[in-house]
């Protein structure tokens, strides 16, 4: 093969690599483009739904969708359509999460055709990797959109966004970082969950001294920013930290040599890292400086007070009421938001939440359902072990403590996995 068509391929290889993060980009981060009327893990469903049928004459099988799972989905949906018949409601929420849902199987389906027609097959590493890869990207669009107005102007034009995330937008501006296309505590569970992968993925993975200093720095990357777009993103950093810390038997007092010069190299890292921060402008050092304080307002609260505690905290507390009739209990009240477009009841506690709406009958069924999706995932990834699909399950149960969060779209596109790694370069 001579240098040109070397070169040639290379460019559509490189090509299709860009293409492949976009669209896991856009998967992650639910992101939806101005250009078209929903979002586009919805029309890469769509895509995925017709190419199957029509292509691929339905070969495609929802392997992990077995009996409990589909029975799982299924109890969430009927809890919520006795609770708005019995209400006399029409507000069908969690039916359009379930359709979309459903979408973002297919939406997967399509991204796994081209991870096969780029690296032959899908292992969790590849997919662990082009969601650090998602992350980091959202990071720097979120820095470019925080530190230069314009750029944000550029950027927020590219998206549609509902009229409550819009005066959210507005109200947060310049005081936090802002996803491109995830907002506030959605970005937390996203991130949080990223670094959850990325510790789970590093367990297992043999890398070099380079590759794990690495991965350290990207795991302080993602944290330490992410916690300035949302606080909620210190949720997934103390699980993944006592995943490490458990994993690596430090708790025993045993420290390795590797474990030191590990250490000794992250140092070296960060403080190469603060250098480079140091030369910036007077006015980016200031504005991070906003940011930093939101992000890490827990800790500068207890350093300043002693109390552990900040304005977002002490809203939630609030936040915990609970029904006073029975039939709300059982059933619900068949809304999830109200006539204003707000929170229903103005409390943003998922399991709270979800209580107001479908009841303690629909709480549990979406339980159910979440719990088979983690053990269909762990099924498919028992090279992982118990422990992180345990952990997963703790996130989704303290998260919903917080505000209401679906882990399903995330993790399950390891149940295409084959493989933890790829046997084959690429």
């Amino acid at each position: 093969m001579n240098v040109s068509n070397r070169g040639y391929l290379y460019f559509v290889r490189l090509s299709g690599k860009i293409i492949l993060l976009f669209c896991v980009f856009s998967y992650v981060y639910q992101i939806h483009y101005k250009i078209f009327p929903v979002t586009f893990s919805v029309i890469l469903g769509l895509f995925g739904i017709l190419y199957n049928f029509f292509i691929n004459r339905g070969i495609f099988k929802i392997k992990w969708c077995n009996f409990y799972v589909f029975c799982g989905f299924y109890l969430v949906i009927i809890s919520l359509i006795i609770s708005a018949v019995v209400n006399g409601t029409n507000d069908y929420t969690f039916l359009q999460f379930g359709i979309v849902n459903l979408l973002n199987v297919y939406s997967f389906y399509t991204i796994s055709i081209l991870f096969k027609i780029l690296y032959k097959d899908i292992s969790f590493e590849l997919i662990v990797k082009y969601y650090i890869a998602s992350a980091l990207l959202q990071l720097i669009i979120s820095l470019v959109m925080f530190l230069d107005v314009d750029k944000m102007v550029c950027f927020t034009d590219l998206l549609k966004y509902t009229s409550l995330a819009e005066t959210k937008l507005i109200e947060e501006m310049g005081a936090r970082l802002i996803g491109f296309g995830t907002q506030f505590f959605q970005s937390g569970i996203i991130h949080g969950m990223i670094l959850l992968l990325l510790v789970f993925y590093a367990d297992k993975k043999k890398c070099m001294l380079y590759e794990k200093v690495f991965l350290c720095f990207v795991f302080c990357l993602i944290s330490i920013v992410g916690m300035m777009m949302a606080r909620t993103t210190l949720v997934g950093v103390l699980m993944a930290i006592a995943f490490v810390i458990f994993k690596s038997n430090m708790w025993k007092l045993k420290i390795k040599i590797s474990s030191i010069k590990l250490v000794l190299s992250m140092f070296v890292v960060l403080c190469a890292f603060s250098l480079f921060v140091m030369n910036f402008s007077y006015e980016v050092k200031t504005s991070l400086l906003v940011a930093y304080d939101f992000g890490f307002e827990l800790i500068n609260s207890y350093t300043q007070t002693g109390q552990l505690e900040t304005a977002s905290t002490n809203a939630m507390f609030r936040m915990y009421i609970f029904p006073s009739l029975f039939k709300t209990w059982v059933i619900g009240d068949g809304l999830w938001m109200d006539s204003f477009g707000r929170f229903y009841m103005h409390t943003d506690i998922g399991f709270i939440r979800m209580i107001f709406y479908f009841g303690i009958v629909g709480l549990i069924s979406f339980i159910v359902f979440q719990s088979v999706s983690i053990f269909a995932v762990y099924r498919n990834n028992k090279y992982l072990g118990k422990i992180p699909f345990i952990l997963i399950f703790v996130y989704f149960f303290v998260l919903n403590l917080k505000g209401f969060t679906d882990l399903f779209y995330l993790i399950i596109p390891f149940c295409y996995c084959s493989s933890f790694t790829l046997k084959h370069r690429y």
